[in-house]
């Protein structure tokens, strides 16, 4: 099969390789549509310790039943379905006490050794697949992951009903957050960002106010929209230094700030900052088998929409799609055809 191939840091190659050979248990499945999310470029970059060359990237899937295991009675070749691309073991603390998207021996495809989804096969378990409703596009169901961990998201923030939220970062992760929260009755979300092209994005979508940093000033306009009393969650979706730093200077005291970004390693303030305000700072990673299906019942009802912001682009042009897809511009996310 044609594969997308990670040769090393900053460089794709378009190259032959073997056809995935499904162990017990897996499925054959044949790639419909990909998209490139932030670990992928991370990975490009040479930042991900979990990805050595040569490796295929890529985690995000809509594709169609080629075969399955014996015994397996759910579907059928020529299904389409959507990929949780999360192996937990079942088996650690982690996993037993209903949180496997921090297993012990987390898998993610396209890291660690399991070959990802830019190429034109995959191979993954049976369990891992769910079936697609007709009236869902692949632009779509493409949604499925990262809506996952945008309701993940809204779950570890536990925002009261009329809390008022702010969120720093336009970005993919940031906007479908805005819908899932509108969606679910919070109707009270700011969006800051550094470009006006997303923001726009955002204020379209139902963002107020939308704030342009550092133009309008985040702290002022944020300190005038609570009354001085300071946002009840701030979420950090950008993974800047800068980022958190804002969170923490605009949450009230007791206030939550929850941790989604992981571009910048850097801290996130000043610790006494936090210990003198009480502030609860936790993260968010990954999501639950629960927000995955959550997340693939909401696209079916409609409930968050992307499509005119994505690219589409061919498989074959794949190291021009990543040179696009770090330019942070009016679209959101560059999808790969194989």
């Amino acid at each position: 099969m044609k594969a997308l191939v990670y040769t090393g840091p900053g460089h794709m190659e378009f190259l032959d390789v073997p056809d995935p050979q499904p162990r017990p248990g897996e499925v054959l499945i044949r790639v419909r549509l990909a998209s490139i999310c932030g670990v992928d470029l991370q990975s490009f970059r040479g930042r991900n310790s979990r990805v050595q060359p040569p490796a295929i990237l890529g985690h995000e899937v809509v594709g169609t039943v080629v075969s399955v295991p014996d015994g397996c009675d759910g579907f059928v070749p020529g299904d389409r379905v959507a990929v949780d691309p999360l192996f937990p073991c079942g088996q650690c603390e982690n996993c037993s006490q209903g949180r496997p998207n921090l297993c012990s021996h987390l898998g993610l495809l396209g890291t660690g050794g399991l070959p990802g989804v830019f190429a034109e096969y995959v191979s993954v378990p049976v369990g891992a697949i769910a079936r697609c409703p007709e009236y869902v596009t692949n632009i779509g169901a493409i949604l499925a992951e990262p809506l996952a961990n945008a309701i993940h998201l809204l779950g570890m923030a536990q925002p009261d009903r009329d809390a008022r939220i702010a969120v720093f970062g336009a970005g993919v992760q940031g906007i479908l957050f805005l819908q899932i929260a509108h969606a679910r009755g919070y109707s009270n979300i700011a969006v800051i960002d550094r470009n006006r092209q997303r923001l726009e994005i955002a204020e379209l979508l139902g963002a107020e106010p939308a704030i342009l940093h550092p133009r309008d000033g985040v702290e002022k306009v944020l300190n005038e929209w609570t009354r001085g009393r300071g946002v009840d969650v701030a979420i950090d979706a950008a993974g800047t230094a800068v980022a958190r730093r804002l969170c923490a200077s605009v949450v009230r005291a007791g206030g939550r700030i929850v941790l989604l970004g992981l571009r910048q390693p850097q801290r996130l303030t000043d610790v006494r900052h936090i210990v003198r305000r009480e502030l609860d700072v936790r993260g968010s990673f990954g999501y639950t088998p629960a927000d995955f299906a959550a997340s693939l019942h909401a696209i079916a009802e409609r409930l968050v929409y992307l499509d005119p912001w994505f690219r589409c682009m061919s498989l074959r042009d794949g190291l021009r799609a990543f040179t696009l897809a770090e330019r942070r511009g009016s679209l959101l996310k560059t999808l790969l055809l194989p």
